[in-house]
């Protein structure tokens, strides 16, 4: 990695305070930070760097542009070949900007970046696409930081004193919007008679009419609208293209007086594109069968054809429009052959079906009065009536419920796959909105994020613990590492990124305040934590499948004051701290594969024993000492349900204290601080679990010069009541001391461990 004095960068960059550092997350996306680890904002200063600062942690760096400078970033992604050679889309634009700006190679060794003194004319688009395999251009003035390599492109290490004429030039070749008219559709003779209205006219009135949305509503509303308009049909049954979707709903966005950054907007049509909440709307064509638009003032036609048409009088059609009403409230997981149901923050599973059923019964009556409707305003003959009646009341029984709720199951529009629910490891869903942990960025509940857990505490960046603070100093006996490293767990553990494959275990006798933290942290996670049967990791017996199901979606797995001399499973805690997905089923379902989101943290009074030395169990073993006696603390008084209190009275404040714990240790490289007492107590462990350990300290000398055959020291341990086999002490042993043949001295041609000796 290049340092300071060797990174090559104009002097007008490095003198500027816009600096920043960022590291690549388990996705592949380069996230920026503090130099602190502090959560970075583009469009607040306050979270910028100096050079200095930047360059001196030994991290990536980047550098901001930002609307008061005068530079504009052209990036060029994927316009190098696997040759490095330039691909025929770039060459005219690098051509224009060689000698202009300052280049560099980005990161992935496939894309160029410029930094050039000018501003993007007004009305240019950000992004322009060239091909496949994201080989697009992306240009930036203002808010976005730039990846600093040092890698130098073509010799281009300066910045000219004016380079506007080569973003103008860029913007108007690429970037500029068509002035065309488009299509034919739009340039119909207006003599000829318009007998099928174009889809993107139809895009565009409905979109006329939308709400304006509350500010703190602008995704969701966003969101319903492009998924009402993927549902648009003009009266040949045409829909729209994604690209027509996408340019209504950004017309719509920039009309409100705070748009949406027009990336979000783009990915709000993507998941919409398959998520969206359509509602029955005009032009819409929900099954095989034409239906007419809407007449002015009509508020239910699908529902009227259903009641008059014998073909359309079936569980199908009622399911479609059971789904056009009320799709906004439900979604069907097939791998878990359950319903998750909107409650207004998630998705709450619905296990029996009892939520789902209420929404059905409540679409069932609703019938009634659509019949009434009906009746009134088109005087039907007494047939239809009859026959409309006669279905309402077969569906207001639980059959014809089931029936309608049975169809509604295969419907795309509300089929969502597993592996889409609970999908960001980053988000954390909380009573009052939902916050992203990575971007520091608190925000309102949606429905596409697919979410069905949520803590039990509020957001409030301004609340403190020093409760809670004051109960860290005293559980670690004022060691601040071993707090800091405590922190750090926590904060991770409110995750679901699984990329530290540990086992942390909380030891001490009673009264040192273990159970009042992870009481509490459980508590507060509220649905991404929960409470493990020992037998998840530690004993003998085995268990059913539903408990490794039990871990789907959580972030913070206890396991509790497990019996004594108790044994860990070691290659289950191996795959279930390991592995990426697992593989399980809860009673009476399918087997199915979901991400492993979790981390372990077993508190005991008595350590689990661990047979072997295998430094695969090892690695991921942390203990943490918790050796402070509080009951000993002069003027302490232990409250009772102390971690309820601290709970209700402190929660917002613990979070914003874990989700600094996170900050530090993402702004570390993703690295835990090394406690000393953790390491110790680690160590310490492990060697009082060593099978040899004991007879190598009691019956052996350890030194420079000293050797002994293997046979002899395995006879010695066997005198001394060993029971290992040869081949099985011999492997072990290996753990401690080198085994080789001797080829001098009297033991010449014997195996012989060197190191080592018996003692006399």
């Amino acid at each position: 990695m290049s340092t300071a004095t060797d990174l090559i960068v104009p002097d007008e960059l490095r003198e500027r305070k816009q600096w920043c550092t960022w590291y690549i997350n388990q996705d592949g996306n380069k996230v920026p930070t503090t130099p602190s680890g502090m959560t970075f904002r583009s469009n607040d200063p306050a979270t910028f760097a100096t050079f200095t600062e930047a360059t001196s942690k030994g991290a990536h760096v980047g550098f901001v542009i930002t609307p008061d400078d005068p530079y504009t970033g052209i990036d060029l992604d994927n316009c190098l070949d696997a040759k490095g050679e330039l691909r025929e889309w770039a060459v005219p634009i690098v051509t224009r900007l060689d000698g202009v700006g300052f280049a560099e190679v980005s990161p992935s060794k496939r894309g160029i970046k410029f930094v050039v003194r000018g501003a993007k004319p007004e009305g240019a688009r950000c992004t322009k696409k060239f091909g496949g395999n994201k080989q697009q251009m992306e240009v930036y003035d203002f808010n976005r930081f730039w990846t600093i390599t040092g890698d130098t492109y073509a010799g281009n290490a300066t910045i000219a004193e004016n380079g506007q004429h080569a973003v103008d030039w860029i913007c108007s070749e690429f970037l500029m919007p068509e002035v065309e008219k488009p299509p034919e559709r739009k340039q119909r003779p207006k003599s000829a008679p318009d007998t099928t209205t174009p889809i993107l006219e139809i895009l565009q009135a409905y979109a006329s009419g939308a709400d304006a949305p509350a500010k703190g509503d602008r995704n969701n509303s966003a969101f319903r609208l492009a998924g009402n308009l993927f549902a648009l049909r003009d009266e040949s049954g045409a829909g729209p293209s994604h690209d027509d979707v996408l340019d209504v709903v950004n017309q719509w966005n920039d009309s409100l007086p705070d748009p949406l950054p027009e990336r979000e907007i783009a990915q709000v049509v993507r998941s919409a594109a398959t998520n969206g909440t359509p509602r029955p709307e005009k032009h819409r064509k929900p099954s095989g069968r034409k239906r007419q638009p809407k007449a002015d003032g009509d508020t239910k036609p699908e529902c009227y054809s259903w009641i008059e048409d014998d073909e359309q009088r079936n569980d199908s059609e009622l399911a479609t429009l059971f789904v056009n009403r009320f799709e906004d409230r439900f979604r069907y997981v097939p791998q878990w052959g359950k319903f998750i149901v909107w409650d207004g923050k998630r998705f709450k599973v619905d296990p029996d079906q009892s939520y789902v059923l209420n929404i059905v019964r409540e679409f069932a009556r609703s019938l009634w009065d659509d019949l009434a409707a009906f009746v009134k305003e088109r005087h039907p003959d007494e047939k239809d009536i009859k026959a409309g009646y006669s279905e309402i009341r077969r569906i207001n029984n639980v059959r014809g419920l089931e029936a309608v709720l049975k169809c509604a199951r295969s419907d795309s529009r509300v089929v969502v796959d597993v592996a889409d629910i609970n999908a960001d490891p980053f988000l954390i869903n909380l009573q009052n909105g939902t916050f992203e942990l990575l971007t520091g960025r608190f925000r309102e509940h949606r429905q596409s994020d697919l979410i069905t857990q949520i803590a039990s505490v509020d957001y409030d960046e301004n609340a403190t613990c020093p409760e809670w603070k004051k109960t860290i100093g005293l559980v670690t006996g004022g060691d601040e590492d071993l707090a800091i490293y405590l922190q750090q767990l926590f904060g991770y553990s409110m995750t679901g990124d699984t990329g530290e494959a540990i086992l942390p275990i909380a030891y001490g006798d009673g009264c040192n305040g273990k159970s009042t933290i992870w009481n509490a942290l459980v508590e507060l996670l509220g649905d991404y934590a929960t409470v493990a049967g020992e037998s998840l990791l530690l004993g003998r017996s085995s268990e059913h499948a539903s408990n490794i199901a039990s871990l789907y979606g959580q972030r913070l797995v206890v396991i509790a004051e497990p019996d004594q001399e108790q044994p860990l499973r070691e290659a289950r805690m191996k795959e279930l701290t390991g592995e990426k997905f697992i593989t399980a089923r809860r009673m009476r379902e399918d087997w199915w594969t979901f991400q492993r989101t979790h981390t372990f943290f077993v508190a005991c009074n008595h350590l689990p024993k661990i047979r072997g030395t295998d430094q695969g169990v090892w690695r991921r073993i942390k203990q943490i000492p918790f050796t402070q006696d509080l009951s000993k603390v002069e003027g302490l008084t232990i409250r009772k349900a102390f971690n309820e209190w601290l709970v209700a009275n402190e929660g917002p404040g613990i979070l914003n204290w874990m989700i600094d714990g996170l900050a530090l240790y993402l702004g570390a490289g993703r690295k835990f601080l090394q406690a000393k007492a953790v390491t110790d107590a680690t160590i310490q462990y492990q060697q009082s679990e060593d099978p040899l350990q004991e007879f190598i300290d009691e019956c052996c000398e350890i030194g420079p010069g000293l050797e002994v055959t293997a046979r002899r020291l395995h006879q010695h341990y066997k005198d001394n009541g060993g029971t290992m086999t040869s081949t099985m002490f011999g492997r072990e042993m290996s753990r401690h001391h080198s085994k080789s043949k001797a080829s001098n001295g009297p033991n010449r041609g014997r195996w012989v461990y060197a190191g080592i000796s018996i003692r006399s």
